[in-house]
């Protein structure tokens, strides 16, 4: 007969653990707290990466969709990370749109997914399919199965590795690709809101003045410290000029509130 001191050792000692007639393994896998702290340094990391460079493409597209140099604007980090994150935003508002206007192709796309997901969690094995039909290779001499099988590895290494470069060209050419568009389209829309005039747009035109002598009337499409960059709706065009003296005068007062003031 066991003593107890000898059946706790055991039970501290055996992963175990027989509680009420069932078998249970004491060692489970936890998370501890420098894991998750590691996993979201990284994940923010990767994330400040990808908006800092959607910002920048958002940036160089606007500008070079108007015809303007975006070397004689730049930017500051904080301003492109804003600019990624806005754009984050525009562009998953520009999916979802498309996800309605395509919602017969979305949910055709969904159950092929999951008749997929079926047949990789179903009972037929392809493996044991190929080792079935593959009995002539195990009657090859043993140098030929060599050869093989190596050049099988090596087929399959080549294709792995074309496999993570493609996935790789993907993750990082994605947040390019979405930040040329939403540029783009930032332009296309400021295009149609300067066509409606200084009085109906929604942007509001500035006047600019050099010495108190009118320079032109339009609206600002970017600015620096040396630089500032307008679309001038007398010439229909985009101008950069040196800000050395530069007065801007906006056209029309801003919006008053509707309701009462405070």
């Amino acid at each position: 007969m066991r003593s107890p001191a000898l059946s706790n050792t055991m039970n501290e000692s055996n992963p175990i653990i027989l509680d009420k007639g069932l078998v249970r393994m004491s060692s489970r896998p936890s998370v501890t707290w420098t894991s998750v702290i590691a996993t979201a340094t990284a994940l923010i990391g990767v994330a400040t990466v990808l908006l800092h460079l959607m910002g920048v493409v958002i940036h160089q597209t606007y500008l070079y969709a108007w015809g303007v140099n975006s070397d004689q604007f730049p930017k500051s980090v904080d301003w492109l990370l804003i600019r990624g994150y806005y754009g984050v935003w525009n562009g998953a508002g520009m999916l979802l749109l498309t996800f309605l206007k395509n919602f017969h192709w979305v949910v055709l796309a969904s159950a092929i997914l999951v008749l997929y997901a079926r047949l990789l969690t179903g009972s037929w094995n392809p493996f044991l399919v190929a080792e079935k039909k593959l009995g002539w290779f195990k009657r090859l001499p043993v140098w030929v199965q060599k050869i093989l099988t190596l050049a099988a590895i090596g087929t399959w290494l080549a294709i792995l590795l074309v496999s993570v470069t493609v996935v790789m060209f993907f993750l990082v050419g994605i947040p390019a690709t979405v930040g040329g568009i939403i540029g783009k389209e930032f332009a296309a829309t400021n295009v149609k809101d300067f066509s409606k005039g200084c009085q109906e747009s929604r942007s509001n035109c500035i006047q600019l003045l050099r010495r108190g002598e009118p320079m032109g009337t339009g609206y600002v499409l970017d600015s620096s410290s040396t630089h500032l960059a307008y679309f001038d709706i007398g010439l229909k065009r985009a101008r950069v000029i040196p800000r050395h003296e530069i007065e801007t005068l906006t056209v029309r007062a801003p919006a008053q509130p509707s309701g009462p003031v405070q």
